[in-house]
């Protein structure tokens, strides 16, 4: 593997042009009718749009860096050995646009080996983008932003999700963290849901069996605006198990510290 050191707050720039092209693009098809059902298969669900936002961030990434790239809808390209690598969702809650609920988001992160040093979630239907560079805090529409003061997972909010084909028994990790917190919330999103955490309006969230491209770039915000993130690998190796918050919430929850 290359051992090149970059600043990664010089391709910043370059994320935040990629998810721009890519939300104009995507407006537009939602205000031309434009969202064409490609599959609707299983639990899963694809539209055009997918794949032709993903072509345009990738475009716009190896315009400025070589890079390789990972992303949901084509896998992983320009494979050379680097010690940096984008991790792209092209529309992180396809579901969600599909019906017109408005929480969806484009997701670009750069990674140094498995760490995200650099973070962009776009929130497409109000115009927030949330960012981070690695030491240099986080930030939505150029505001600084901080993830929350609750001390106590008792009185904290929680965003999570549900896996695909996951049976909950009473005394599973994800069941026992609901009944412990105040209040669950679930949006369909998981890069809006670490960047809401970033913001102080969720105050943890939580999921399994998540890919590394739906959370890369909010690991970094939530990280970035003062909060901690705890993750592993699933027993198949290939996705992950996440919780972030701030630390003293963390700390309040035994089995999800040690995760």
């Amino acid at each position: 593997m290359k051992n090149e050191e970059i600043n990664a707050e010089d391709f910043l720039k370059t994320a935040k042009r990629a998810a721009y092209s890519a939300v104009d693009v995507i407006k537009s098809s939602i205000n031309n009718n434009e969202l064409h059902l490609k599959s609707f298969e299983g639990k899963d669900i694809k539209l055009n749009l997918d794949l032709k936002i993903e072509e345009i961030i990738r475009e716009i990434l190896l315009e400025s860096t070589d890079f390789p790239i990972m992303g949901e809808e084509m896998g992983l390209s320009n494979n050379k050995d680097s010690l940096y690598q984008w991790m792209i969702d092209p529309i992180d809650g396809t579901y969600n646009l599909s019906i017109e609920f408005p929480y969806f988001a484009v997701s670009i992160a750069l990674m140094k080996g498995d760490k995200p040093v650099l973070g962009v979630v776009y929130h497409v239907s109000t115009d927030e983008m949330y960012q981070a560079v690695e030491g240099k805090g986080a930030y939505k529409n150029g505001e600084r932003i901080r993830v929350g003061d609750k001390h106590d997972i008792r009185h904290a909010s929680l965003a999570t999700g549900f896996p695909l084909l996951y049976e909950f028994s009473a005394d599973s990790k994800h069941t026992q963290l609901m009944r412990s917190c105040k209040k669950v919330r679930m949006i369909g999103c998981a890069s809006l849901s670490l960047a809401l955490v970033a913001s102080g309006i969720f105050d943890m969230y939580y999921e399994e069996n998540i890919n590394i491209w739906d959370v890369a770039a909010g690991m970094i915000i939530v990280q970035e605006a003062g909060g901690q993130v705890v993750q592993e690998k699933t027993l198949n190796n290939s996705t992950l198990i996440i919780a972030a918050s701030n630390k003293d919430v963390l700390g309040s929850v035994e089995h999800i510290s040690r995760v």
